[in-house]
C-alpha cells in the first residue's frame, strides 16, 4: 500500500506542484500584480473552458443530474459546517470569516482536479471530471461570489456580483450548443480552444504568484490555527460527505470515483481569486491553499490507494 501511495504522489501530483513552483519563482522574481492573473482567469479563460467542456460532452443527461445533486448537496454541507466553525472564532475579522468559509467550500476541480484525474484515470475519468468542473464553477461563481462579497459588501451587492460574472452565461450557452447540436464556425472553435487551453496554466501560475507573496511571520496565532482548521476540513470532511450523499443519490462506478476524488481536492485557487476581486481576505485564502495543497499530496494518495485496494477502480 505504501508503494501505491508513493507512486500516486510522484507520478500524479508532483507534476502539478512543479508547475506551481515555477509560478512562485516567477512571482518572486518579477512581482506581478495577482489581480491581473485573477481577472484573466475569471473573465476570459475559465468561461471558455466551461463553454467548451459543456458544449462537447457526450455523457448522458441521466448521469449528469445525480452528479449535480450530489455536488451541490455536499457543498451545502461544507458551507454550513464552515459557517458554524467560523462563528466559533470571534478573533477573526468579518472578511476573514468569509474567506474561511470560502476555503472550505471551494475545491480545486480545475487546475488540480483535471490533470490529476487525467493522469490517474485517463480520458473516461476526464469526461466526468469536466462535468464536475462545470457544476463546481456554477457553484463557485454563485454561492462562492456571494460568500466572498459578504466580507465587505451587502447581500444585494453580492447578488449583483453574481449577475455580472460571465460563468453562468458560458454554462448556459455551452449547454444550449450541445443540446441543439450546433456546429460552430472553425475560427470560433479554434478561438475557444486556444483560450480554454490557457485556463489551467494561468491558474497554476496564479497560485504560484500568490504563494510567493505570502508572509508567514505576519500571521497571528489565531490566524494560523484557523488556516490549519480550514485546510483540515477541506481535505477530510469532503470525502465523508461524498460517500454519505451518494448512498442516497445513487452515483456509482466511474462517476462516483471521480466525484470522490475531485471533491476531495485541496482548496481552489478561485478562493483567492474571488477574495481579491470581491473584498474577502485573500491573505487568509492563500496560505490555506498552500497548506491544503501540500496536505493533499498525502490525503489524495491515500484516498486513491484505498479506492484501488477496495476494488472500486
Amino acid at each position: 500500500m505504501l508503494q501505491q501511495v508513493l507512486e500516486t504522489a510522484v507520478n500524479t501530483i508532483s507534476p502539478i506542484l512543479l508547475c506551481v513552483m515555477i509560478g512562485a519563482w516567477f512571482g518572486r522574481k518579477f512581482k506581478p500584480d495577482p489581480r491581473v492573473f485573477s481577472r484573466l482567469s475569471l473573465y476570459i479563460f475559465l468561461p471558455m473552458l466551461v463553454f467548451r467542456s459543456l458544449s462537447t460532452s457526450n455523457i448522458e443527461f441521466s448521469e449528469i443530474v445525480p452528479i449535480a445533486i450530489s455536488l451541490f448537496a455536499v457543498s451545502g454541507m461544507m458551507a454550513a459546517l464552515g459557517w458554524g466553525m467560523a462563528s466559533l472564532q470571534p478573533a477573526l475579522a468579518k472578511r476573514t470569516r468569509s474567506a474561511f468559509v470560502l476555503t472550505i467550500l471551494l475545491f480545486n476541480a480545475g487546475n488540480y482536479g483535471l490533470p490529476f484525474i487525467e493522469f490517474a484515470l485517463g480520458n473516461e475519468g476526464l469526461q466526468y471530471a469536466t462535468i464536475i468542473l462545470v457544476f463546481s464553477s456554477m457553484m463557485t461563481h454563485s454561492l462562492g461570489i456571494f460568500i466572498a462579497s459578504s466580507g465587505s459588501s451587502s447581500p444585494v451587492q453580492g447578488l449583483l456580483n453574481i449577475v455580472k460574472n460571465p460563468l453562468p452565461y458560458a454554462t448556459l450557452l455551452g449547454f444550449l450548443v450541445n443540446v441543439a447540436d450546433i456546429s460552430l464556425p472553425l475560427p470560433m472553435t479554434r478561438t475557444v480552444d486556444v483560450l480554454a487551453n490557457g485556463s489551467i496554466p494561468i491558474m497554476l501560475m496564479l497560485l504560484g504568484v500568490q504563494l510567493s507573496r505570502l508572509q508567514v511571520r505576519e500571521l497571528s496565532g489565531a490566524y494560523i490555527r484557523a488556516i490549519g482548521i480550514a485546510a483540515g476540513m477541506r481535505l477530510f470532511l469532503a470525502p465523508i460527505g461524498v460517500f454519505l450523499v451518494t448512498r442516497v443519490t445513487g452515483v456509482e462506478g466511474t462517476a462516483f470515483i471521480v466525484l470522490m476524488l475531485v471533491m476531495s481536492m485541496p482548496t481552489a485557487v478561485n478562493s483567492a481569486v474571488l477574495s481579491y476581486e470581491f473584498g474577502s481576505d485573500a491573505d487568509f485564502a492563500t496560505p490555506v491553499i498552500l497548506t491544503s495543497t501540500i496536505g493533499s499530496v498525502l490525503s489524495l494518495s491515500i484516498l486513491f490507494t484505498i479506492l484501488t485496494s477496495a476494488g472500486i477502480l
